[in-house]
């Protein structure tokens, strides 16, 4: 029971997934201030609630406490004042998109309640995320959410594949979610990318950076839109090839043809081995190296012959003949199925 102490009355309240402590002081019957003490919500407890209230949530899980401390004072049915909340080492998951975010920590100060709103420059931190099986660490986002039910994110960066990724400021309505933003890729690393590449890489060294833009919207999902990558010449970039006899050899002479064209037949008397034939069947099976001077990968999803270019300029390390391989490789299809899939390569070598 609560116990009244003159206009002060301390109260507790405990229930499934609930703890709360606090005082009200009461100026007249329907006005007075408020203080929580201390308050405890469990996520899974209350996370149901939350996807009643914003659909858009609808199949995540959670695990974790949050931390509430407050004041503020009322009038008849109007709360006002700020209510702090806090949580460390959460865990949320989405089943279905495969989606896993551990050391989840959450600090906001809500400062509206009838609709709730929060002060500017909230902060959500996460230790780890895992989409599909690509490691995202580190992530870091600042946000306020107004009264029109539209959180504001004005800076967003998380580590992925030994590089970093920041995202442009965006608006999303958390009751007809969808979002537009601009992604910014930093010093991404090929080695750790190169899981995802096509089997006809067996290595890859370097770093590149770009920018791709994004939106997100239910059902569609995710959907890339257009973009670059460039090669970061500040780090020394490389490639090597899975063993592919042919990939390039067949598409080279084996032996070169010294006379006119104007002579006709006469012009297959005289005929020489093609001396780049060895280097290149060398860097089709892998055996040579690479040295990258060059990459530039373009996205266009509104292309009719292809979603995303990439352009490979490259140089055996030692070579008498070989001056530099070229790789244009096109894709074709949804740009969320650029890697791996639907690859039309041309090549091109110069050799002096």
């Amino acid at each position: 029971m609560p116990e009244a102490d003159g206009t002060q009355m301390n109260f507790a309240v405990e229930g499934a997934g609930t703890q709360a402590r606090g005082t009200l002081q009461f100026s007249t019957l329907e006005a007075g201030r408020w203080t929580l003490s201390e308050g405890q919500l469990d996520l899974a407890a209350w996370l149901p609630a939350v996807q009643k209230r914003f659909p858009a949530l609808a199949g995540l899980a959670a695990q974790g406490t949050i931390t509430l401390t407050g004041e503020g004072d009322w009038t008849g049915a109007n709360p006002r004042g700020r209510l702090r909340l806090s949580l460390s080492d959460g865990r949320i998951t989405q089943a279905a998109q495969d989606i896993e975010a551990e050391g989840v920590e959450l600090s906001v100060e809500v400062n509206g309640f009838s609709p709730v709103t929060t002060a500017e420059a909230q902060v959500l931190k996460v230790r780890t995320v895992r989409v599909a099986g690509v490691v995202l660490s580190d992530l870091r986002a600042v946000f306020s959410l107004n009264a029109a039910g539209e959180i504001s994110v004005s800076e967003a960066t998380v580590a992925l594949l030994d590089g970093r990724v920041s995202v442009a400021p965006f608006v999303v309505n958390l009751i007809a979610p969808k979002v537009a933003t601009v992604v910014r890729i930093e010093r991404l690393s090929l080695q750790e990318l190169a899981p995802y590449l096509p089997h006809a890489v067996a290595s890859v060294q370097g770093r590149v950076s770009g920018s791709l833009s994004l939106t997100w919207a239910e059902p569609a999902g995710l959907t890339p839109g257009r973009g670059a990558l460039k090669l970061d010449l500040a780090e020394p970039a490389s490639v090597r090839l899975a063993p592919s006899p042919g990939f390039i050899t067949s598409r080279v002479p084996e032996r070169i043809e010294f006379l006119p064209e104007k002579l006709g037949p006469l012009r297959h008397w005289i005929t020489g081995n093609n001396p780049a034939l060895a280097t290149l069947r060398a860097i089709e099976l892998g055996r040579t190296l690479l040295l990258v001077d060059s990459l530039a990968v373009d996205f266009d999803p509104e292309a009719v012959e292809r979603t995303a270019a990439v352009h490979v300029t490259a140089r055996p390390p030692v070579s008498d003949v070989v001056k530099e391989v070229k790789f244009d490789i096109n894709v074709n299809g949804p740009l969320t199925d650029v890697i791996g899939l639907g690859l039309k390569k041309k090549l091109s070598v110069s050799a002096h």
